[in-house]
């Protein structure tokens, strides 16, 4: 039932492509950063690739990392989409779900999971004028946990969070010299599954971008860090041994504008540090930023 409620949600979305009005490129991060809001009845769109590579993985009976063994394969594969609208001059809706492709052989039983993931909706709201170069945001939005395989079965890996969550961030984009500041805050709040209290998130993004013209077309890159906290998972008021994390990612990313309507990027957030996750390793973000318009 909850895979044909996720595909049925993204096939609803397929009408509203004709009202495409003019273009924003840039209106978001290939981090997932919002630097502004949408002028009102522009709609806009992004798909992002995320493949990941485990480096290492948690041994608990050394209480430590050690390199992933060759006979370990992991392969977790994700399409990112992301749609949002301009409902006012400063208030943006959006929503965003994945489509996951995960693999984990060399356990027992091997695991495998393909489908929709978790469903993203919420808002933008503006709090500074939006005609000028600076912009500071507050978001809001909750995850609905359609995903399917969510509780797995056996040889079944999850998709998804069995829980809803909410999250805020407030979010800024401030011109420094002739780079642009982008920095965000966030806290997320995981629901319960039964017994289960998921750990909540909080953490935060700082990030330069640099926009260039050069002869070989018009180009943006960023630089910067991401740090983050994960709070203790929990059953029944006790916590769950290492299941408490934190880490710290050094990101880079480039942007090809194609056209003032289509563009090209590619993110890595590598992570530098972490804590006590299962798995440590980098992301590859390959991203499509499109707005046809009238």
């Amino acid at each position: 039932m909850r895979r044909k409620l996720s595909y049925l949600l993204v096939l609803l979305m397929f009408p509203l492509l004709p009202q495409l009005a003019n273009a924003q490129l840039g209106y978001r991060s290939i981090f997932g950063i919002q630097k502004s809001v949408l002028d009102p009845g522009n709609l806009y769109f992004d798909f992002a690739g995320d493949m990941v590579s485990h480096l290492k993985i948690y041994d608990q009976t050394k209480n430590t990392y050690v390199v992933k063994p060759s006979t370990m394969v992991y392969n977790d594969v994700a399409l990112n989409s992301f749609v949002a609208y301009g409902l006012s001059q400063n208030l943006t809706m959006f929503g965003e779900i994945p489509l996951r492709s995960v693999h984990v052989y060399s356990l027992n039983p091997t695991l495998t999971g393909k489908g929709f993931g978790d469903l993203q909706l919420g808002g933008t709201l503006n709090f500074l004028d939006t005609r000028g170069p600076s912009s500071l945001d507050a978001t809001l939005s909750t995850t609905l946990p359609i995903a399917a395989d969510t509780p797995p079965g056996k040889g079944q890996y999850a998709l998804g969070v069995n829980a809803i969550q909410f999250t805020a961030s407030v979010d800024g984009y401030n011109p420094v010299g002739t780079y642009g500041l982008l920095y965000s805050a966030y806290y997320n709040y995981v629901g319960n599954d039964g017994s289960l209290n998921y750990g909540d998130w909080t953490g935060a993004y700082l990030l330069l971008d640099k926009y260039s013209a050069t002869p070989f077309g018009n180009f943006t890159f960023d630089a910067g860090l991401n740090a983050a906290y994960k709070f203790d998972d929990r059953i029944s008021g006790s916590p769950v041994n290492n299941s408490y994390d934190y880490y710290l990612n050094v990101l880079a990313g480039i942007t090809y504008y194609y056209s003032h309507r289509l563009d090209f990027r590619i993110g890595v957030p590598y992570t530098i540090y972490q804590k006590s996750a299962w798995f440590t390793g980098y992301s590859v973000l390959l991203g499509v930023e499109y707005q046809p318009g009238n």
